[in-house]
């Protein structure tokens, strides 16, 4: 079951995820201006926004409440333009791959959803797995997500090196690592040329990822440490502030508690939401410091240096249990 749910209309590149999720999921033929303004005023609104009496924007539409009805309506076209410039933007930017047509104050779905449109719709219901409401479909896209990063990793990668998917519903981590996280680091640790300290298995459980989802390695020789490691971390989220842990994460300081290394491997944040701005700038570059962040641009930008198909998109979909509306 889809369902739009709570429309995040200040932040333009969420908002054009909207327009196109609806699109693609819902039962629109095609999404006009105005349209827009009537999703946006039948969002829900968060509870939290109840109760702060003194709170100047109790609904917390991010307008004062004492505005009248035609200022209201004039900030909301405000909006709505910004996310009209961010769909600009993605129509230039991905080119061909991009599965919509911008046709003035309108915006439709092709007809002609060929691999890479599909990829781009994969990773747009990653990037708002809420709209989805069947029962485990944001950890199969989660999962479907990390799987997707870790081809993107790969092409990063040289041909010589190995990418190991280290979560716990990883095929990586039953055939190689085991399932018990305590006899999996060390075997993991020791691919990455690495050594773990006296006691760190306090710092660690029995079960989960060790919080790492990713690692890709490219080793030179067996005789010296200091070899080349990429930590990825995969954060199928939309808002920054959700995977702000998962960028913390993807830096090495986070296991330097119990991780004894030569060389600081490079953090990887792979993120499926397109985290730009209409000039294809970061939306906040602080959100994106310290590591190399792979948005929804940078990953099939990469996958399709690859050539080919990667994925079969249409299983991987079924397997999510989502479909894209006929």
């Amino acid at each position: 079951m889809f369902k739009i749910g709570r429309v995040a209309h200040t932040l333009p590149h969420l908002l054009a995820d909207t327009v196109e999720i609806a699109l693609a999921f819902g039962e629109y033929d095609q999404i006009s201006t105005t349209d827009l303004l009537g999703i946006i005023r039948q969002s829900p609104k968060p509870a939290q926004e109840l109760l702060n009496l003194v709170d100047e924007d109790i609904d917390d539409d991010d307008a004062p409440d004492d505005l009248d009805g035609a200022q209201q309506t004039e900030r909301e076209q405000g909006y709505i333009e910004e996310c009209w410039r961010q769909l600009a933007f993605r129509a230039g930017a991905f080119a061909n791959s991009y599965p919509y047509v911008l046709d003035g104050e309108i915006l439709r779905i092709r007809e002609d959803l060929d691999y890479d449109k599909q990829l781009y719709i994969l990773l747009l219901a990653c990037s708002r797995t809420r709209s989805f409401m069947g029962k485990g479909v944001t950890q199969r896209l989660a999962d479907i997500f990390e799987l997707i990063s870790a081809e993107c990793m790969r092409q990063m990668m040289s041909p010589s090196g190995k990418v190991f998917m280290f979560g716990p519903n990883s095929d990586d981590r039953a055939k190689l690592f085991g399932k018990n996280l305590t006899d999996a680091l060390p075997k993991l640790v020791g691919e990455m040329g690495m050594r773990l300290k006296a006691g760190w298995q306090k710092n660690y459980g029995t079960s989960g990822d060790g919080k790492i989802d990713i690692v890709g390695v490219y080793p030179f020789d067996r005789f010296a440490a200091g070899i080349q490691v990429v930590i990825g971390q995969c954060a199928s989220m939309e808002e920054e502030g959700n995977w702000e842990r998962k960028r913390k994460e993807a830096m090495l300081q986070f296991q330097a508690a119990a991780f004894d290394y030569l060389v600081e491997p490079q953090g990887v944040l792979f993120i499926p939401v397109c985290f730009r701005q209409p000039d294809g700038d970061w939306v906040r570059p602080n959100s994106v410091a310290a590591v190399i962040t792979m948005d929804r641009l940078r990953i099939m930008t990469v996958l399709a240096d690859k050539g080919g198909e990667v994925f079969d998109v249409t299983k991987l979909l079924e397997s999510a249990g989502i479909a894209i509306a006929a």
